[in-house]
């Protein structure tokens, strides 16, 4: 039998574009220093490594540092918080990379003094490419020169002005953080400002292209802006000569674009403030009316999804559109002939969509939907009462049913399935085109697959026997009255009654628990990270809380990460005893 090194190179590209980072991460490590490790050091050139301390050999998301200091110089990306910020930056000194960027986080409302920042940020040895830093107060001073992007949240920010000595700063981003010394660096191309606490602003910025501000500012260069982000409503601006992409948030009122000059408009958003209900922002919601046809025509995407369009003869350019719809849904509906990709919002049925659609997304209200297209490659049906889907091109589908589901996608992989009526479904689950399943308020005698599965969630359900195999499990507030036998990376149990404890067999990486016992020696075998949790939110001395014995993780030999909750461990005499004499 041919091992993996030995297939072709081209065999192995293939391989590993298909895998996550971590794994080949863990791949390269394995191989090297054998040849066949060119592939997984080739592939590597085109991630992003995500690293941190809490790592975990196995885990999906990210590598530890000792496993990227095995590896050839990477675009790597590390997350840490103040407390640990020391230590990480310790140990990205002992390691070489191509690229940086850092996330550091507060601790819930900490504010730091600024202090810790100083020191290991200028003795990093590395430039930082993008640093985020959240919930924390900080002096810009103590920034290293060359970071190409700062992003700032909930912070208290002192000397702000030493940022104008940064050549390389372009991107800069500030949401909800009060300012000493508000300054823009001249270098900046980039800007969001979102409740930014500040007197005056400067927008003497030459290079500005992209913004992004929930206040109107009269002296930003408006027509230097190609990307343009902002709130409520149009700025008090007439000329928009070079902006390409529009996006409004939380709008609260009708847009008025009369007077408002964009001829080179190629991609409108329009995001309604959620707190009001639509008939208190504006009667007549439908966008047919807002532009004139000469702006219509250059139109690409238009994400409109609380407003209707009504008629769309004139946006000629249109690829993308996102849209509410009032009326039942034909094969029939007028589109324009450039449109490949439909998102709708409607309560209306749904019998057919044109031949031309590629991508379809539903946002339904329990309404029945039945497709037949060839055309058709994705669709994301959500919230549907019946589905019926026939479409022998698509190979990529979502879909939540709360009846019945007919399916004829032979060509559909990886699809994810959500079902609150197993009776009449359970013929679905065994396609093996179905990788992801969600079961909700389901009484299933017995559940079982016979292939691994991407990931399973079983919500209110009451079961009486499971056996699965999948990346990831998710069992919550549900009854499994017999046997339990789940084999996965990451396990999560929350407020499950699980049956008879010699019929129980979990076997993970990862497993959290809340309100559910599964503590014991055969249970923990080859757990990393566990964390353990009380069903209540709050304490009492009415419910006291989840309590352990002293040798709960015993049978841990494997864990590297422990997290209790609200959880009390026993370890008084009589319990000793107890777990002396078991």
């Amino acid at each position: 039998m041919a091992r993996f090194e030995d297939l072709p190179r081209e065999i192995q590209r293939q391989i590993y574009s298909l895998l996550d980072v971590p794994s080949i991460c863990r791949a390269y490590v394995a191989f090297a220093p054998h040849p066949c490790v060119g592939p997984a050091a080739n592939c590597l050139q085109t991630r992003v490594v995500a690293v941190s301390l809490d790592a975990t050999e196995r885990c999906p998301y990210k590598v530890t540092f000792d496993v990227l200091a095995q590896l050839p110089p990477c675009d790597v990306k590390v997350t840490t918080t103040v407390k640990m910020w020391r230590l990480t930056a310790h140990q990205l000194n002992q390691v070489e990379v191509k690229s940086l960027d850092v996330t550091i986080s507060g601790d819930g409302i900490y504010r730091d003094n600024g202090k810790w920042f100083e020191k290991e940020m200028q003795n990093l040895k590395h430039p930082i490419n993008n640093l985020e830093v959240i919930n924390v107060t900080f002096d810009a001073s103590y920034i290293s020169e060359g970071i190409g992007s700062l992003t700032a949240k909930d912070c208290l920010i002192y000397n702000m002005r030493s940022l104008a000595t940064d050549a390389s700063l372009q991107r800069l981003r500030i949401e909800n953080c009060q300012i000493n010394g508000f300054y823009l660096p001249q270098t900046l191309t980039d800007v969001t400002l979102i409740n930014a606490s500040s007197d005056n602003v400067s927008w003497q910025l030459p290079n500005l292209r992209n913004v992004e501000v929930d206040s109107h500012y009269d002296n930003l260069p408006w027509n230097q802006v190609e990307e343009l982000t902002i709130y409520n409503s149009m700025p008090n601006y007439s000329r928009l000569d070079n902006v390409r992409d529009l996006k409004i948030k939380k709008l609260n009122s009708w847009l008025q674009f009369e007077g408002v000059y964009c001829p080179n408009l190629k991609k409108l958003e329009l995001d309604r403030d959620h707190s009001l209900e639509l008939l208190e922002v504006f009667e007549d919601n439908d966008v047919s009316n807002l532009l004139e046809a000469s702006q219509k025509r250059g139109i690409t995407e238009l994400l409109a999804v609380d407003y209707s369009v009504s008629n769309l003869d004139h946006f000629q350019s249109l690829r993308i559109v996102e849209m509410s719809l009032y009326e039942p849904m034909t094969d029939q509906l007028k589109l324009p002939q450039t449109l490949e990709k439909l998102t709708l919002c409607t309560s209306e049925p749904v019998t057919g969509i044109p031949e031309q659609i590629k991508e379809f997304i539903l946002w339904s209200n329990m309404i029945d939907v039945s497709i037949s297209s060839s055309g058709l490659r994705e669709a994301d049906l959500i919230n549907v009462r019946n589905a019926s889907i026939h479409c022998p091109q698509l190979v990529s589908l979502s879909v939540h049913v709360a009846d019945k589901l007919e399916l004829d996608t032979p060509k559909v992989k990886g699809a994810h399935v959500s079902l609150a009526n197993y009776a009449d479904n359970a013929h679905i689950l065994e396609l093996p085109g179905v990788s992801s399943v969600t079961l909700k308020k389901c009484a299933i005698d017995s559940l079982r697959f016979g292939r691994i599965l991407e990931s399973l969630d079983i919500h209110n359900c009451e079961i009486n026997d499971v056996e699965v195999e999948a990346i990831r499990v998710l069992v919550k507030r549900s009854v499994i009255h017999n046997s339990t036998n789940i084999v996965a990376d990451d396990v999560e149990f929350e407020n499950t009654a699980l049956g008879r404890r010699n019929n129980t067999s979990v076997k993970c990486r990862e497993l959290y628990t809340s309100g559910t016992p599964l503590l014991d020696s055969e249970l923990n075998h080859g757990i990393e990270r566990l964390m353990v949790s009380s069903p209540w939110k709050k304490q009492s001395s009415r419910r006291p809380g989840h309590v352990l014995g002293c040798r709960a993780f015993a049978g841990c030999s494997t864990l590297q990460r422990l997290t209790i909750v609200g959880v009390f461990i026993d370890c008084t005499k009589s319990a000793l005893s107890l777990s002396q004499r078991q």
